[in-house]
């Protein structure tokens, strides 16, 4: 966590691979959501023009990136 409604995720590709920014996608699991958390938008760092040869033009990241995500919560007590 980076602060009681902020998610620091950190994704870290392997030499040779990269992650895809518009294909990615984040989503928590029943319990979390029947306890009253969702997550906001991810806040994505701006990432490397890149083309695919499966997906075509797209974004990636080919090094560690920082990515913030706003967690809303019903219950804003510890």
């Amino acid at each position: 966590a980076r602060d009681g409604d902020t998610l620091l995720l950190r994704f870290a590709p392997a030499k040779g691979y990269y992650l895809y920014r518009d294909r990615t996608s984040l989503r928590l699991d029943g319990d979390a959501r029947a306890r009253g958390f969702a997550l906001g938008t991810p806040r994505w760092p701006r990432a490397q023009a890149y083309r695919d040869e499966h997906f075509g033009d797209v974004r990636v990241y080919f090094d560690a990136v920082d990515v913030p995500v706003p967690v809303a919560r019903r219950d804003g007590s510890a």
